[in-house]
């Protein structure tokens, strides 16, 4: 085996070790995204219903909280933060938020129009 061979070779395992690292990445990705939206609007929500720019900075202490209750390893957190993660956890603290503020409408509009809530 010439040396140009064996560098062709190696670069070939090589390219198939990452490949199977970004398979792996990409199926836990998946079960992270299953998790996060449950997790961020049961367990966290009531910790900060407003999520502001700062909040979704890498590095901050609402990724940082996020991301392990999701159990994202720390030398996965950036990527998955910066691909997925904060993008969906604005959104179940969002969702939640509005489920919340619909369910305290409804039920005051109930006491309302059953007479309950009188103004005189």
């Amino acid at each position: 085996m010439t040396a140009d061979q064996h560098q062709q070779q190696t670069e070939q395992q090589l390219q198939a070790t990452d490949e199977l690292r970004e398979y792996e990445y990409n199926k836990q990705v998946v079960s992270w995204c299953d998790i996060l939206p449950k997790r961020v609007s049961n367990d966290l929500f009531q910790y900060l219903p407003f999520v502001t720019k700062e909040h979704e900075t890498f590095g901050s202490e609402w990724q940082q909280l996020v991301c392990a209750k999701v159990g994202v390893p720390p030398e996965c957190q950036k990527r998955f933060w910066g691909e997925r993660g904060m993008n969906l956890a604005r959104r179940a603290v969002n969702r939640r938020r509005n489920t919340t503020t619909t369910a305290m409408k409804n039920k005051f509009i109930g006491k309302w129009r059953s007479g309950v809530c009188l103004m005189t």
